[in-house]
């Protein structure tokens, strides 16, 4: 039986990359080791098959859903660990901003930082609100004790992310969902898709239909597409911080729907719930 070399190089190229990864002390620390292993593996039985699928998808696929890993658990964790304690950054900034606390931005240096906060700078706004908070504790308690009226309780409405900024309101629906992003079931003729149409950007200009197959295919990925082709609409930087807000709408996307993600055959599709 004839094998062919790209391939045997290719596995032996995986092998010593998965050897690496254990034995790497940073991917140990940083729980890194049992994702990246079993990507490696899955890659491994794909070329076994003769697979001519894009692999290196699985990788922006799984950053993709880190991104929105990282804006959930932002929200969720405590502000002494870089959380935001169950707020929303924005609401956090508005505090700040109230006592005179500015959160700045140097297109030099391309860092973040806040009044009073030195040279050195952060590699996010998120991060330079976190840090503020950490260095203003007495403008923590007074924001956490304030919903309705009782110390330590939080709402349990979605927050409202259209607030009084007009592009945020172009681009979010009052429960946090996209606007212009639907779901249409499959048919005879084709399968389920994303059906997209951005509102009337800030210049009045209409966005046009698109649409984006989920069948068989990586919803994260789709969805990542979805909301580039929106953002790039509506004339948002690639950096921007709104653009990671954006993609963490995925999650109320397949809950509004009731959908359901699945893995086949090394991708990951869907069916309703």
């Amino acid at each position: 039986m004839h094998t062919d070399p790209s391939i045997t190089a290719s596995h032996t190229a995986l092998l010593a990359l998965k050897q690496e990864m254990v034995a790497h002390t940073d991917f140990a620390k940083h729980l890194l080791i049992e994702p990246t292993t079993h990507l490696v593996e899955r890659w491994q039985a794909a070329l076994a098959t003769g697979s001519n699928s894009n692999l290196m998808a699985d990788v922006d696929s799984l950053i993709v859903r880190l991104e929105i890993f990282k804006i959930k658990a932002r929200r969720a964790l405590p502000i002494a660990n870089g959380g935001f304690q169950g707020r929303e950054p924005a609401e956090w900034k508005h505090a700040l901003a109230e006592h005179s606390i500015r959160i700045t931005y140097d297109d030099d240096g391309e860092v973040w930082g806040f009044d009073g906060s030195g040279p050195d700078g952060f590699d996010s706004e998120e991060d330079a609100i976190n840090a503020a908070l950490q260095a203003h504790p007495e403008i923590v308690e007074p924001v956490l004790g304030s919903v309705s009226g009782v110390a330590g309780i939080h709402s349990t409405e979605p927050p409202s992310t259209a607030s009084n900024d007009p592009l945020r309101a172009l681009i979010f629906r009052p429960d946090g969902r996209l606007r212009g992003v639907s779901y249409c079931k499959p048919s005879t003729l084709r399968g389920a898709i994303i059906t997209v149409k951005p509102t009337v950007n800030t210049s009045g200009v209409k966005g046009k239909v698109n649409t984006y197959l989920l069948d068989n295919t990586d919803f994260h990925k789709q969805y990542a597409i979805a909301v580039k082709y929106i953002a790039e609409h509506h004339e948002i930087p690639a950096d921007a911080p709104i653009r990671a807000e954006m993609l963490a709408t995925s999650s109320l996307y397949l809950n509004h729907y009731r959908l359901k993600l699945r893995d086949v055959n090394f991708k990951t599709a869907f069916h309703p719930g």
